[in-house]
């Protein structure tokens, strides 16, 4: 199979038409004069006033501070083999969502709770321009209102049905602030995590999941070795029914299975590939609604930006989550066969096989992982 981050090329927010190039704006607007006035002091209005008119020159006015060509190649190599090569799904539509959304159109983030949606937020926001970008260091209040009257965009915490929502309630539920949103013109940029991961983690930071939890969680990963609350619910947003699972992998599987069919334009990202490729990945994202890299990629190596609590590393930081995601020890601690037997039988094997889940005791016993005492 080709590479999955080999996506067709798209035009660049610089390369513009000569027709283009005549009909630039050359006067802020009306409502652009009205932002810079209302702001309380002078200083934040020549600041307000330096961006605007950078504006005019293109796109915030990057210029050669925009990647120019790919230089990470190699990036992909970081990734630990046993999750094998970069897999990212759904590029072949991004050609089609471009050419069929304006230039209002913008990725936004989805995934379950600890799949690293913090931290892809924070990567897009900081690494990727697009045209009609809303001013880097204005205030989110103001940016939001700008987004509101369609003068700028800006890459949302999440897709307007809430982030960490199944699909089923894109058009029934919108996320405060985002009601102006058109959700035809939204990219969903849904991340998802191994299984085996993201239960140890699901055990570590519940969020809004209830369900039974052994003294060596995830382990027994099968409900019928549990003495406690077998099924999992959730209760994703007041007022919607409680939504149950079978187990912690049902859940897994269903929340994905949605974005897996869905027909409409979306990426389904790994965080594996996020963490240890992040320039291709993010790329990848960017590329898709027709945006570009700076050159200069921020990974984002403190605990506070990296994502605390939302499978960033537990808020320590990048390389704290490099280490303990590239052990394939860690990964089947505290698993022993009976679980993985499980995991093989009931994990969804479209899923799996796409993004290079597969686990087996055979590898477990290889590396030496420590299942919990009987």
């Amino acid at each position: 199979r080709p590479s999955d981050f080999a996506a067709p090329a798209v035009p660049l927010p610089t390369e513009r038409s000569a027709a283009d190039s005549t009909q630039q704006k050359t006067t802020l607007s009306a409502a652009e004069e009205e932002l810079i006035q209302g702001l309380p002091t002078a200083a934040e209005r020549a600041e307000a006033r330096k961006i605007f008119e950078e504006r005019l020159q293109g796109p915030l006015a990057f210029g050669n501070a925009l990647e120019s060509s790919v230089e990470d190649d190699d990036e992909a190599d970081s990734i630990p083999d046993f999750y094998g090569k970069p897999a990212i799904l759904g590029l072949e539509r991004c050609a089609a969502f471009r050419e069929t959304t304006s230039e209002f159109r913008r990725a936004a983030t989805a995934g379950l709770f600890n799949t690293g949606t913090n931290l892809l937020t924070n990567l897009v926001r900081k690494n990727c321009v697009v045209d009609k970008a809303c001013p880097e260091k204005m205030p989110q209040k103001q940016k939001m209102a700008m987004m509101a009257r369609g003068e700028c965009i800006g890459y949302p915490f999440q897709v307007p049905w809430g982030k960490h929502n199944p699909l089923h309630f894109r058009g029934r539920h919108v996320v405060d602030r985002l009601d102006h949103f058109n959700i035809s013109e939204v990219l969903p940029a849904v991340l998802v995590k191994d299984p085996l991961t993201w239960a140890r983690s699901m055990c570590r930071t519940p969020y809004a999941a209830r369900f039974g939890r052994g003294s060596c969680c995830p382990s027994p990963l099968d409900p019928n070795r549990l003495r406690a609350m077998r099924n999992v619910t959730v209760n994703f947003k007041k007022g919607f029914p409680m939504e149950r699972y079978a187990h912690l992998l049902d859940f897994w599987n269903s929340w994905y299975a949605q974005y897996y069919n869905t027909a409409i334009p979306r990426l389904i990202v790994r965080y594996e590939d996020l963490l240890f490729a992040p320039k291709r990945t993010v790329r990848a994202v960017c590329e898709c609604v027709g945006g570009k890299l700076r050159r200069d990629f921020d990974s984002f190596s403190d605990a506070a930006k990296f994502g605390r609590g939302h499978g960033g590393g537990d808020g320590t930081g990048r390389a704290s989550a490099l280490s303990r995601y590239a052990s394939e020890a860690t990964r089947y601690a505290n698993l022993d066969e009976n679980d993985l037997a499980f995991y093989t039988k009931s994990a969804h094997p479209d899923l799996v096989d796409r993004f290079h889940y597969e686990a087996d005791d055979a590898r477990r016993r290889a590396v030496d992982s420590k299942a919990c005492p009987s």
